[in-house]
């Protein structure tokens, strides 16, 4: 994980959800993963104005930090799903 571990006693847990998620592709992002799993293609598609360097960029910090699962298939083209983790853990419960 590229950020560090938040106490959530001593600070708000709003201030760690924006530090994870904050920026202005996580969130939509985050969004279309909620309905489906996606190839990396058809978040292009759906994501018109975000660049490719940028997707993939946005999509390895998200799994790096535990929010979404890529699953890369060694297919010939390369095969890559991409999905939401539905689990969802609040400090302190």
């Amino acid at each position: 994980m590229r950020h560090q571990r938040y106490d959530c006693n001593g600070g708000c847990p709003v201030e760690a959800t924006l530090d994870i998620i904050g920026g202005k592709w996580k969130g939509a992002i985050l969004y279309h993963l909620m309905e489906r799993t996606y190839r990396f293609g058809e978040l292009v598609k759906v994501m018109p104005t975000i660049t490719k360097h940028v997707l993939t960029v946005q999509l390895r910090e998200l799994e790096a930090d535990g929010l979404i699962h890529r699953e890369v298939y060694a297919s010939v083209p390369l095969r890559l799903n991409i999905h939401s983790l539905r689990t969802v853990r609040v400090c302190g419960k």
